[in-house]
């Protein structure tokens, strides 16, 4: 695998890469003479060929990609076990190569801040996390009152909400979209709503879907 790139059209895209103006010497005219086959996987969303595309270059480093593969300044999704008062509540955050740190579970690296945040910006949505620092985790407990975000329900608020276990479940389902798995997550929400919705819970069931 020489490059890993993302497309909504394919046609417009490899297309572009044998384009009569592309200028020898360039990278695009060397990767185009060393093209031998090419393959594509087809993504459910654009979500998740964000995440595929920055899951294949970590895994194949290909020769092509290679501004991103050795780049420090690139961004990775992290999830980080921190202890808050002796119990292990989980922090989702972005952070460079060189901000890494032991027990670390990282993805990525992505190929740009703009495509780091929307994937994040996309997945809180559904599920929801904690992005905030000790300090302000304390103070919103302290306070008995969540921040913005647990007002608009981008995170379920675990500093005054005691219901770990959900936003535990949260942080696992987050791992599984991003370690590939949307599949399997997606037929656990579809069945998760069928059941809401045969109990009549439309509320839930809306949220599911």
């Amino acid at each position: 695998v020489i490059y890993v790139g993302k497309a909504k059209s394919l046609k417009n895209r490899v297309g572009s890469y044998f384009s009569t103006t592309i200028q020898p010497g360039t990278k695009t005219y060397a990767l185009v003479n060393k093209i031998h086959k090419i393959d594509y996987i087809l993504a459910e969303s654009e979500l998740e060929a964000f995440v595929l595309e920055a899951e294949l270059i970590k895994k194949y480093k290909p020769k092509y990609n290679i501004n991103l593969k050795d780049d420090k300044s690139y961004l990775y999704i992290v999830i980080r076990n921190q202890k808050i008062n002796h119990i292990n509540i989980p922090l989702v955050l972005t952070a460079r190569k060189t901000d890494l740190q032991k027990g670390d579970i990282s993805y990525g690296p992505f190929p740009d801040g703009s495509s780091t945040k929307y994937v994040l910006k996309t997945i809180r949505k559904i599920f929801s996390f904690r992005d905030c620092s000790i300090t302000k985790f304390n103070t919103h407990k302290k306070l008995q009152r969540p921040c913005l975000y647990g007002d608009l329900k981008l995170c379920s608020a675990p500093c005054v909400n005691n219901d770990l276990k959900t936003y535990n479940k949260n942080i696992k389902n987050i791992k599984n979209f991003l370690s590939g798995k949307s599949k399997k997550l997606i037929n656990n929400l579809s069945k998760k709503m069928e059941i809401a919705s045969k109990k009549q819970d439309y509320e839930s069931a809306a949220r599911y879907r």
